[in-house]
């Protein structure tokens, strides 16, 4: 029997994040005998890199800084390759596959697949030329969303030919026998009679919790009076967001949770999931509220789109109303007379589309093919 296909996933610091979250779900789910999966960041080696060291996978921390451009960085990766060659080499957002790219052609690495998670700003010329070049230089280009590959061709100039959509997934058997909302909410100590408001996210301008937290009076003025929002997630804004709603006389309202493993229970506590985000590649967090069977309001983006298409899912919002905002989560926990049919179309929906099963297999298949296209036997270990 061939031994599995060796690859190495290259990232800039294993700290808590989505994508940090999707990469270790996505590498301890491959199948061991075709895969042989490795990671390797540049800065940090985080909780993420302890987590994926515990499940068995070898980690290597360059240790260097990930701002700007260092050419030790580059040296220390090419020496990483050229003494541990591998067949597949995968690089999660710009800087890291800045380095990957670049790293993986010196050291003749037979395919080379960076990725991209968030659209890439047009007015910054000078990127938009390193990254049509380390396009070129790929076999492969992932996009998290239709989204994030338009912005790619449109903006940025990389063909399409060049691109492949594959969507973040979930592992399913996380949201499986989890409890019924009113025990949820009794094992986290949580009112039985509030409406409970949620959203997940790290905190940082992108994701938009204080335009949600401006939303809130919007609530009361328009007859929510018995509510608490659950925020959860770590970043640069916590301590700023905390100050808003104390200076807002909201400490009574929303509570910070911090960083949680028990995120699936905590939605299943949830009357309503919020996603405010301004701007996004995917939305893996609004994923998970559908298979927890939690009623979702989401800021109107092209990305969320290919999640919730219509209000048959969701309900959907401009991004960065607060008004829109209240009033859209106002009509969700108003709208008893259809919710359990959208609640059932959305868990189905994301069931379907967004496996973390069928993400991994749709990795593998890619590999396999672009090893076979490249004359390494048919792509299997």
């Amino acid at each position: 029997m061939s031994s599995p296909w060796p690859i190495l996933h290259v990232i800039s610091a294993l700290t808590t994040g989505g994508v940090q979250h999707q990469l270790a779900k996505v590498v301890t789910h491959y199948d061991r005998g075709q895969f042989d999966p490795t990671v390797c960041c540049l800065s940090r080696k985080g909780e993420i890199g302890r987590e994926l060291e515990e499940a068995g996978i070898e980690v290597e921390v360059l240790g260097d800084r990930v701002s700007g451009f260092r050419f030790r960085t580059l040296r220390s990766l090419y020496g990483h390759l050229r003494r541990q060659p591998v067949a597949v080499l995968r690089a999660h957002k710009y800087r890291s596959s800045l380095y990957a790219v670049l790293a993986g052609r010196m050291a003749q690495v037979p395919v080379i697949v960076p990725s991209f998670h968030l659209p890439q700003p047009a007015r910054k010329r000078r990127r938009r030329c390193l990254i049509r070049l380390l396009c070129h230089w790929s076999d492969r280009v992932v996009a998290v969303s239709s989204a994030v590959a338009q912005n790619l061709v449109g903006e940025i100039g990389v063909p399409a030919d060049k691109i492949q959509v594959i969507h973040n997934g979930v592992d399913l058997d996380d949201f499986r026998d989890l409890p019924q909302r009113q025990e949820a909410r009794r094992r986290l100590g949580l009112s039985e009679h509030d409406w409970i408001l949620g959203a997940v996210g790290r905190m940082k301008r992108q994701k938009g919790f204080e335009h949600l937290l401006r939303a809130l009076p919007h609530l009361e003025e328009g007859g929510l009076r018995d509510y608490q929002l659950l925020m959860v997630g770590e970043g640069p804004l916590r301590p700023s967001l905390e100050r808003q709603v104390q200076e807002m006389g909201l400490g009574q309202r929303v509570k910070f949770l911090g960083l949680r493993r028990d995120v699936p229970e905590l939605l299943r506590a949830m009357d309503l999931f919020v996603f405010p985000s301004l701007w996004e590649g995917f939305g893996t967090a609004l994923v998970e509220a559908m298979l927890a069977e939690v009623p979702v309001v989401a800021s109107d983006l092209p990305c969320i789109r290919e999640i919730i298409p219509d209000e048959d899912f969701g309900w959907l919002v401009p991004p960065g109303d607060e008004e829109a905002l209240a009033q859209g989560i106002l009509r969700a926990l108003q709208d008893s007379e259809r919710a359990a049919d959208r609640i059932a179309s959305a868990r189905e929906r994301a069931r379907e589309r967004f496996s973390l099963h069928k993400v991994v297999a749709t990795y593998q298949q890619m590999f396999g093919e672009l090893l076979a296209f490249k004359g390494y036997g048919d792509g299997r270990g």
